[in-house]
């Protein structure tokens, strides 16, 4: 389990001196397989959106992936298990501490889409969070922050420090806001 051990939003597997999630306090984080399985595996089976099968073929009928687009989850996968016994992917760079075959079932899969942490794109702005035309003039009246403000994350997701992207849209809303309000972001 060492091997996919990450950080802040995507951990879900204990280490010593994690701590629980606000989301799940009751339950996170597990510390062995059957737990892993009970809170995490089995609800998404019971509710029928994770799919569970014993080949790559099943998994991808049971995700409704037919002809080409069964072809194509095919073909991906085998080509990242050649990148996974290979040690180095020359795809996309993943760390090859991060690569494993995938061959043995049960394999499992859902459907996910139009969900994010955050963007790398996005509207960009000035430094008064104003949202810029292309030319780089300011649209009056329209501040954008958050996920939907672009570039903060262009060349980096900092995943080693909480809480970035809720710290720089709580901050950059007061700035927006104090420039909304008295044209400045500096208070007085």
């Amino acid at each position: 389990m060492n091997k996919f051990h990450t950080t802040i939003c995507s951990r879900v597997v204990a280490f010593p001196g994690s701590q629980n999630s606000e989301v799940l306090p009751n339950i996170y984080p597990v510390t062995n397989e059957e737990d892993f399985r009970k809170v995490f595996m089995q609800p998404g089976l019971d509710s029928g959106k994770l799919k569970e099968a014993d080949t790559l073929e099943d998994l991808a009928a049971q995700l409704g992936l037919t002809g080409k687009a069964a072809e194509t989850f095919l073909a991906s996968v085998e080509r990242y298990n050649e990148l996974a016994e290979k040690g180095v992917d020359d795809d996309f760079g993943k760390m090859s501490i991060r690569l494993t075959p995938v061959k043995n079932g049960p394999f499992y899969g859902i459907a996910l889409s139009s969900w994010i942490l955050c963007s790398i794109v996005g509207v960009n702005v000035n430094t008064n969070l104003q949202a810029i035309r292309p030319d780089g003039s300011p649209i009056d009246g329209l501040y954008v922050i958050g996920n939907d403000m672009g570039g903060f994350f262009r060349h980096s997701y900092p995943q080693m420090f909480a809480g970035t992207a809720h710290g720089k849209t709580t901050c950059f809303a007061r700035l927006a806001s104090l420039h909304a309000m008295t044209g400045s972001i500096y208070e007085d």
